[in-house]
């Protein structure tokens, strides 16, 4: 199976999820559209840097993006909440993280 590919075609699904276009995200990370166009083909080998960059803007972590290729991957319930929490606007983040702290202390009392 070809790393890049898969990769690759993460990245363009949770584009996509986003609503962003290749031109949106390869200005939001610096590169030319037609390198994101590569990436996401897997076409090309990219480095470890522009990975980064990428799943920076894209609001996951690199397990995310590489997906079926770490044995017994699992979305963990981190990425999972960074899913649901990737279009909230960060003025609105202090209050869920009140009420997330509010629910644990309740949890880890009983």
């Amino acid at each position: 199976m070809n790393a890049y590919k898969v990769i690759g075609e993460n990245i363009r699904k949770r584009r996509k999820q986003l609503h962003l276009t290749q031109e949106q995200l390869s200005e939001m990370c610096g590169f030319s559209r037609s390198y994101i166009g590569i990436i996401e083909r897997g076409l090309k080998k990219f480095s470890i840097e522009a990975l980064i960059k990428i799943s920076n803007q894209l609001h996951v972590s690199l397990n995310y993006l590489a997906g079926e290729l770490v044995d017994n991957y699992n979305l963990s319930f981190k990425d999972e909440m960074a899913q649901y929490l990737a279009d909230v606007p960060k003025e609105k983040l202090d209050s869920l993280k009140s009420i997330i702290k509010t629910i644990s202390v309740e949890y880890s009392k009983k």
